[in-house]
């Protein structure tokens, strides 16, 4: 708690005190005079002053200054003190100049769950409407666990739409410099090249220029133009002469291959 409040508990109507209303005031106002943490007070002693050392639930009690703050007479303040004291509700150690008053179970009553306290809220209703308790927002998930019927959580997979058909497992994986570091060529690729380039032995030559870029490191080109070097590579293949290759068909004819310088433009 902090010295700006003081908390009053609802079992205090249930109190012998709350049977005076007098009495009932001078209770209420122990628990505000009484220190909420340690401390020191200087204390009038005749022509000089003292300190004295108070604890949390303890304050110094003088009769005449009481009556003063209480609107009461210093006889039925002392009276209703005492009263107050022999109900266990505080204890009282005379001095020559000064009482001290201790208010009973202050550290359980005041003291205990501190972080109840910030929990409350800031404004309250005025008048005498009823505060309200506040309660945490119940979530969906807590309240399917109170009403047993908690629903096992959806797996991080189920939450993603589904991505189709899922990408090919490349055949030939080429080391390539900067970002990414390599070019998977597949299968279905390949077979295009071999619809492209009839009079090549694809494969053979994809495996060539696979060779040739690990050979080559300082040469070899970015992922992004690998696929128009591998078209290059198979062209220039395509365009030589002098040798008989195999088709999808069997053995083809020197005579009988493609040549891209032949085609018209």
């Amino acid at each position: 708690m902090s010295g700006d409040w003081v908390r009053l508990h609802r079992k205090i109507i249930f109190s012998q005190a709350w049977c005076s209303e007098g009495l009932l005031m001078v209770w209420i106002w122990c628990l505000l005079r009484a220190n909420w943490r340690e401390t020191w007070v200087p204390v009038t002693t005749g022509r000089g002053t003292t300190e004295v050392k108070l604890q949390a639930g303890q304050f110094i009690f003088g009769r005449k200054t009481a009556a003063k703050e209480l609107r009461m007479k210093p006889s039925t303040v002392r009276d209703r003190m005492h009263r107050l004291a022999k109900m266990g509700n505080i204890t009282m150690q005379a001095d020559t100049h000064y009482t001290v008053v201790s208010v009973s179970n202050w550290e359980t009553y005041q003291c205990s769950n501190v972080g109840e306290a910030d929990t409350q809220p800031a404004t309250q209703p005025p008048g005498n409407q009823q505060a309200t308790a506040t309660h945490p927002t119940q979530s969906k998930k807590d309240k399917n666990k109170q009403d047993g019927k908690e629903q096992p959580e959806a797996s991080a997979s189920c939450s993603k739409p589904p991505s189709g058909d899922p990408e090919p497992t490349p055949v030939l994986v080429y080391p390539c410099n900067g970002k990414p570091k390599t070019f998977g060529l597949t299968q279905t690729k390949i077979d295009e090249y071999a619809e492209s380039y009839p009079a090549v032995d694809v494969p053979a030559e994809c495996r060539s220029i696979l060779q040739w870029c690990r050979d080559n490191p300082t040469k070899r080109k970015t992922a992004r133009g690998m696929p128009a070097c591998i078209n290059r590579w198979l062209q220039k293949e395509q365009n030589k002469g002098g040798k008989t290759l195999f088709g999808q068909n069997g053995p083809v004819a020197e005579k009988d291959i493609p040549r891209f310088s032949d085609r018209k433009t």
